[in-house]
């Protein structure tokens, strides 16, 4: 079940004010894009190289190292994630069946501030 932004906001704010150590993370496109293609051991394409970088802050540009060593750390830091925003693309539920199958799911605007 995702929680809709009322009830996913309420999730974190609460979470926030625990003692214990949380971990709220999200899954963009991007990231999403990358560790399915590193899942299924196929080659980045071309684009996906240039949004790691553009997009997403990967460095350096074009390097299949950067990109296998992000997966392994995104992926191992979305197995310990106790939150997790996402945005509804195509295919997540893949990579969250098997790298975090327990984490409870908010929409991405719930982890959004309201504006002023």
């Amino acid at each position: 079940m995702i929680l809709d932004e009322t009830e996913g906001n309420k999730l974190i704010r609460d979470a926030l004010f625990t003692p214990e150590p949380m971990m709220i993370a999200r899954m963009g496109k991007v990231e999403l894009g990358l560790v399915l293609a590193w899942h299924g051991r196929q080659e980045w394409a071309g684009y996906q190289a240039f949004e790691a970088s553009n997009n997403a802050g990967i460095f350096p540009l074009y390097s299949k190292l950067a990109l296998t060593e992000f997966c392994e750390v995104y992926t191992h830091s979305l197995s310990l994630a106790d939150i997790l925003a996402v945005w509804l693309n195509g295919q997540e539920d893949i990579i969250i069946d098997h790298y975090r199958p327990s984490v409870a799911f908010v929409r991405r605007n719930a982890t959004q501030l309201p504006p002023h």
